[in-house]
């Protein structure tokens, strides 16, 4: 086959890449089969690294005129072709479900992280917003406390027992009376306030505990997971895939993995080998086609015409002359077929008899 220079780089190349494609798909299959068993690993091993160069072997047979035995060979192919891409399947798919489900899982996990640290900014809002809601309606509640409003209460039952026991209780009693009605009112706004505040300190404890735990848990993205949902976006045009459209989107890249490293092993083998099976094919040619070379003739006049099967001299009318010269009439050149002439003249100069 001539190859351009220019290209003759390519196809080198292109073998180098068929080497390196080929073991990648022998070191998958090799994994499949250790699934099994050592022995699985090598017969599997192996089977993908027939399926390679099976098809180069049939190729040479082709090209060198074995034809039915390169059909055989084909046919042999076939199955085996067809193991390699099911142990590339049951690899590259595997690996995908694995790392697509255990992103699920631990997104799962996040999302619920996620979702207490979500419900504790809720509850702080809602706390806050009751604080702020009581404050604007009472805003003294913000000076004071409970306790303080206590005390105040009992210095006034105080000196309302000092008023009833100077003369009854008159119209300053009954006003240190509603005064105590009136602090009593407030303590009960005064405790609100206070729970609330303490709940609101409580709330943003949970809550910086919630974002410490999102921040250091793992979010369970996955390049894998993206790509899955990616495809399941395109096969279902939506943004939202659920989450059997995306495995189903997963297997399948996993199934095209397979087989495209299966046809690259194969067809990258075959076209790395393509000159030198055409190489081969034509000196095949050749070979047919070769004709051993003439024996060299003997020295003796004789002997040389008895091995080119021809007549005695003495059969012939010829004079044998000095300087190896022929003397031959026309009777004899008429008795002589073509292949004898061109013989004679080879060795001898013939002249007129």
């Amino acid at each position: 086959m001539n190859i351009p220079v220019g290209l003759k780089w390519h196809f080198r190349a292109i073998a180098l890449l068929s080497v390196g494609v080929l073991l990648g798909d022998m070191i998958l299959s090799a994994k499949f089969g250790a699934s099994i068993s050592i022995e699985v690993m090598l017969i599997a091993a192996m089977i993908s690294v027939g399926s390679g160069l099976l098809l180069v072997l049939a190729g040479y047979y082709y090209f060198t005129g074995w034809r039915p035995l390169s059909y055989g060979l084909c046919a042999v192919w076939v199955p085996l072709f067809a193991f390699n891409c099911i142990s590339n399947m049951g690899v590259a798919t595997a690996n995908r479900m694995h790392e697509v489900e255990s992103a699920h899982l631990k997104k799962a996990a996040f999302n619920e992280k996620d979702k207490a640290r979500k419900e504790a900014e809720v509850r702080l809002a809602t706390f806050q917003k009751q604080l702020d809601a009581l404050l604007s309606k009472h805003a003294w509640a913000g000076t004071v406390t409970a306790d303080g409003l206590r005390s105040q209460v009992a210095d006034l039952r105080k000196a309302e027992v000092s008023e009833t026991a100077l003369g009854g209780c008159g119209p300053k009693c009954r006003g240190i009376q509603n005064q105590i009605v009136e602090v009593q009112g407030k303590i009960a706004t005064a405790e609100q306030r206070a729970g609330l505040e303490g709940q609101i300190a409580a709330t943003k404890r949970v809550l910086a505990d919630a974002r410490s735990t999102v921040a250091s848990a793992d979010a369970g993205l996955s390049h894998t997971n993206n790509q899955s949902t990616l495809y399941a976006k395109w096969f279902r045009w939506t943004a939202d895939p659920d989450v059997s459209t995306i495995q189903a989107a997963n297997e399948g890249m996993g199934i095209g993995m397979a087989f495209v490293l299966a046809i690259a092993a194969a067809g990258l083998t075959i076209a790395g080998a393509w000159p030198a099976l055409i190489q081969a094919g034509r000196e095949a040619a050749a070979g047919m086609n070769w004709t051993p070379p003439a024996p060299k003739p003997p020295s003796d006049e004789k002997s040389w015409l008895q091995a080119s099967n021809l007549p005695e001299p003495a059969q012939v009318n010829r004079v044998p002359v000095p300087n190896n010269d022929l003397r031959v009439s026309p009777t004899t050149v008429g008795e002589m077929n073509l292949d004898k002439i061109k013989g004679l003249l080879k060795t001898h100069r013939v002249v007129a008899a």
